[in-house]
């Protein structure tokens, strides 16, 4: 199945209880599951990838808005808003905090293999599922497991985390409520703070105007002539606001273009740096 506007390399990973290839050829990017229907299969993916989602259309609307996304968009060309497992993506963001990419994939690795659902694929190929919070909390010395994996002190937030999603924390019904009461009823599960409740509230629940805000939208926001302030509670909901009102119901879409601009821009001034 061609999917429009996306860019992947070759992988593997597990969706819905199974293994699913998706790979890149000169006309778009296709996936095959095995094992299962792909016909059902095909309308998840729709749903995860947002195909219904018409890109160009996105990206022009929000070019309109500001001329530091025209600048970007043609870098970015296919940047998707992933819609996923809510419990996946809070235990992901979790690990997120103080991290770096390679070591946060590294620890949602570990969380898969070391407690997920083995899955086998064709040719002896073997995969594992993301945990359920009941599959975490059946762990014996949870936080000492994951100490010793590396967790450090988010070892203990992804042990409490799963045990409040277990005994009755209803992700799910998040998706309902205001983006506003979102933030507010996630910020009370441990170590959620504004930060990784905005990326759980927009990559997790569907809250798509919710515009998650760290060092690097501070700068875009700077750049924007928001706010030149310091990060705090008060700046998160005031630069919130204004991104929605620049961008719109999907502003938490648009800022995920400016903000890999911004890493790409970080990461040439960093190797500019090293190379004096």
């Amino acid at each position: 199945m061609y999917l429009d506007f996306l860019q992947f390399i070759f992988r593997q990973n597990v969706y819905e209880g199974m293994i699913i290839s998706v790979f890149e050829e000169a006309d778009g990017v296709y996936f095959r599951p095995h094992g299962r229907d792909s016909t059902k299969l095909r309308d998840s993916l729709f749903k995860y990838f947002r195909l219904e989602e018409n890109l160009e259309s996105l990206y022009s609307t929000w070019a309109h808005a500001e001329k530091e996304f025209a600048e970007c968009m043609n870098l970015f060309p296919g940047i998707r808003l992933l819609k996923q497992p809510p419990f996946e993506s809070l235990l992901s963001f979790v690990c997120s905090q103080n991290n770096i990419v390679p070591w946060i994939t590294s620890m949602v690795m570990k969380l898969k293999e070391f407690f997920g659902q083995q899955i086998e694929g064709p040719g002896q190929t073997i995969l594992y599922a993301f945990p359920t919070p009941n599959e975490l909390i059946a762990a014996p010395n949870l936080v000492e497991q994951l100490k010793n994996m590396g967790f450090g002190y988010r070892a203990r937030y992804i042990a409490e985390c799963a045990r409040m999603v277990a005994e009755g924390f209803y992700l799910e019904i998040l998706r309902n409520c205001s983006s506003s009461e979102c933030i507010d009823r996630l910020i009370t599960l441990p170590g959620v703070g504004p930060k990784v409740a905005g990326c759980v509230a927009l990559t997790g629940l569907g809250h798509m105007d919710i515009v998650p805000i760290d060092t690097h939208m501070r700068r875009i926001a700077a750049k924007l002539d928001f706010s030149k302030n310091q990060l705090n509670d008060k700046l998160h909901k005031e630069l919130y606001v204004k991104f929605c009102d620049r961008f719109g119901d999907k502003a938490g879409w648009a800022h995920l273009v400016l903000f890999a601009s911004q890493l790409r821009k970080a990461k040439k001034a960093l190797t500019s740096k090293r190379k004096r």
